[in-house]
């Protein structure tokens, strides 16, 4: 597929995602698979398009009303290897800013929320993520990523 094709998709793709919580359950799993072997095997620009992608889901995700935590514990157990891979891109900053814009989504609005934090801020995703952001933040050679990074795991220590 043409890489400019391919990136605008998922870009798309985001932007779409519903805001139903019935239709977010039934997809989320094949979403989750088809943006894990896409960062796996593309382009630095097909990966920060999958990260956005990965950004407008979880703005738009319903884990407010999630009855219980398994959900959240899922989406955690198949975003954190992505973030953390990302993350440890040394070579594109865009592909590390991209996988901050996730992080800095997402994890304020799960942190905030105590019936969900202490069930899936938990286990060795999140402690893999922690130890990536504290490495980013001592090897980073962009300033404004390495602030970005510092401002997340104060929040995150605030709120542990």
């Amino acid at each position: 597929m043409d890489l400019k094709l391919q990136e605008t998709a998922f870009r798309s793709l985001g932007r779409i995602w519903p805001r139903d919580e019935e239709t977010q359950v039934q997809y989320e799993r094949k979403l989750f698979d088809i943006l894990a072997k896409s960062l796996a095997r593309s382009t630095w620009k097909i990966q920060v398009a999958v990260l956005d992608c990965l950004h407008a889901f979880l703005e738009r995700l319903c884990i407010g009303t999630v009855a219980n935590s398994e959900r959240c514990q899922e989406i955690l157990f198949q975003l954190m290897p992505l973030i953390t891979t990302c993350l440890g891109n040394m070579r594109y900053a865009a592909v590390r800013g991209a996988a901050i814009n996730v992080l800095e989504v997402f994890l304020p609005r799960l942190m905030e929320n105590d019936e969900y934090s202490g069930r899936c801020l938990t286990g060795n995703h999140w402690k893999e993520l922690l130890n990536h952001m504290e490495e980013m933040v001592k090897s980073e050679p962009q300033m404004a990523l390495r602030q970005r990074v510092s401002g997340l795991i104060a929040h995150a220590v605030r709120y542990r």
